[in-house]
């Protein structure tokens, strides 16, 4: 027959092998597993350092780097 003290004296073996356990395998993933050095945003997005990674504005057009005049469209440049 199974009474409380039996039930109560499992679930404290069992968190007592619980705890340390955790700990044991969060330890071996930080010093063995490969987590690169992909960072990301608040909104979810690659962060990257390479413009040429996700997330890269594409080229200006002739018409969007007008420097001279500051018109981005033709009809702005008379």
């Amino acid at each position: 027959m199974v009474n409380e003290d039996t039930v109560l004296w499992a679930a404290g073996i069992g968190i007592a092998l619980a705890v340390p356990a955790t700990f044991m395998v969060a330890n071996w993933v930080r010093k063995n597993v490969d987590h690169g050095e992909a960072r990301f945003g608040p909104d979810g997005k690659l962060i990257s350092d390479d413009p040429r990674q996700a997330g890269a504005q594409p080229p200006a057009t002739p018409l969007e780097a007008n420097d001279e005049t500051g018109a981005k469209d033709a009809r702005d440049q008379r």
